[in-house]
């Protein structure tokens, strides 16, 4: 059993600012694995619930700063993995007021953050 998903079946969140595109149990019967492509639009932030397995964070593009649990901030660019530990959580925000941050997550977990645990907030 396979299948492909393009960048052509991104799907706004339920609060219009988020997109993303995958693989996850939720979305196509994934069984262990989840990856999602997250757009985070200029000026808002990406909220990465702790699960039970590791994440990795790979910035295709943009810059961020990501609050990592209830301490450490580290800021990132294109091409900058971030490593989150089982139960750790995230949260990522778009420093830029032109440019999005594009994002793939990849967890080895059968929940999945981007359809599931993760939420955009929109700042004005």
């Amino acid at each position: 059993f396979g299948f492909m998903v393009s960048e052509g079946e991104l799907v706004k969140s339920d609060d219009n600012n988020l997109c993303y595109v995958g693989v996850s149990k939720r979305r196509n019967g994934s069984l262990g694995l989840s990856m999602q492509m997250v757009i985070v639009p200029p000026q808002n932030y990406y909220a990465l619930d702790a699960i039970q397995g590791e994440v990795a964070v790979y910035v295709v593009n943009g810059h961020a700063e990501h609050q990592i649990g209830a301490g450490e901030k580290v800021h990132s660019g294109a091409g900058d993995f971030i490593y989150l530990a089982p139960g750790v959580s995230a949260v990522t925000r778009n420093v830029s007021n032109t440019e999005s941050v594009v994002l793939i997550i990849s967890q080895n977990s059968i929940q999945s953050r981007a359809l599931s645990g993760a939420k955009c907030f929109y700042v004005a």
